[in-house]
């Protein structure tokens, strides 16, 4: 079970694996797709795997300790944001992507053309990783987390000690 911590606005949940994660109420699956459609801050414990297609209405940060696949994910509402953060790499499957995505101390990696708006930030691109077939990354500055002006629209975030914390949705 998730430890969770609320009042009023904020959020923080801390999940032992993915499974656990995917299976709670933070989303719901229609026609094959993953929808999101709760404000959250997670940290997942482990790999995890956000394909073939999710899509998210409101505003989100999702952080794994591990490796995070990533398919299809879309907004379904322009004013949310998502930041998805790994503890190791993040592989794309070669479909649309909006978010920024953080791996600091890991690479990127895709198996067919890279579509990512918003942004990326990774300890290294190595070119055996890429796809032969290209891509593209359109930095949008919604999803920079320093950008003070676009980033408080959507929530702010306080972290603690531990790695879980509390998002501000406003």
């Amino acid at each position: 079970m998730a430890k969770f911590e609320q009042s009023r606005s904020h959020l923080a949940y801390e999940f032992p694996d993915q499974a656990s994660y995917l299976q709670s109420s933070l989303s719901t699956i229609k026609d094959g797709v993953r929808h999101f459609d709760r404000p959250h801050h997670v940290y997942v414990e482990g790999d995890l795997d956000l394909s073939p297609a999710a899509d998210y209405s409101c505003s989100m940060i999702i952080w794994a300790s591990g490796n995070v696949t990533i398919g299809r994910l879309t907004r379904t509402n322009p004013a949310a944001r998502c930041l998805i953060i790994a503890g190791k790499d993040v592989r794309a499957t070669g479909q649309p992507i909006e978010a920024g995505v953080l791996a600091p101390r890991g690479q990127l990696s895709w198996s067919g053309p890279l579509r990512l708006k918003g942004f990326l930030a990774v300890d290294r691109l190595e070119p055996e990783h890429f796809s032969a077939d290209g891509g593209t990354i359109d930095y949008d500055t919604r999803f920079d987390p320093a950008n003070p002006v676009q980033w408080s629209q959507a929530y702010s975030v306080v972290l603690g000690p531990g790695p879980t914390g509390t998002v501000h949705t406003q």
